[in-house]
C-alpha cells in the first residue's frame, strides 16, 4: 500500500504580510501571530489543544506556528529581546510578548 497522495504542504500554515499584524508571521488566514502561540505555549504552559480550542485555531495550525517559532527560535529571541529594551526604555510594548524569556 502506498502513501497518501494528498499531503498538507505546511509551507502554506504560515504568512508574512508587510504591514500586516507589524509583519509579524501569523497563521494564514487567521490575525493569530506566531509569537502569541509560542507566548501561551512557553510562558502560560497551555497545551496545544487547548491554545487551538481558546483561539478557534485547528490543531494543525497551531503545531505549525510551534514548529516554526521553534525553527526560527533565535530570531524570535532576538527580536522579542529587543522589543524587551524598547519597553523598558518607555515604548509600547505588547504585554504578552514581554513574557517569552526562552
Amino acid at each position: 500500500m502506498g502513501a497518501p497522495s494528498q499531503f498538507v504542504d505546511l509551507g502554506g500554515f504560515i504568512e508574512v504580510t508587510p504591514g500586516y499584524r507589524g509583519s509579524r508571521p501569523h497563521i494564514a488566514g487567521s490575525g493569530v501571530t506566531v509569537d502569541r502561540i509560542a507566548v501561551l505555549h512557553t510562558v502560560d504552559a497551555m497545551g496545544p489543544a487547548e491554545i487551538a480550542s481558546d483561539l478557534g485555531l485547528s490543531l494543525g495550525q497551531v503545531h505549525a506556528a510551534l514548529a516554526f517559532f521553534h525553527l526560527n527560535r533565535e530570531l524570535f529571541e532576538e527580536w522579542l529581546g529587543n522589543l524587551e529594551l524598547a519597553d523598558e526604555e518607555g515604548a509600547d510594548c505588547d504585554h504578552a510578548q514581554r513574557g517569552l524569556h526562552l
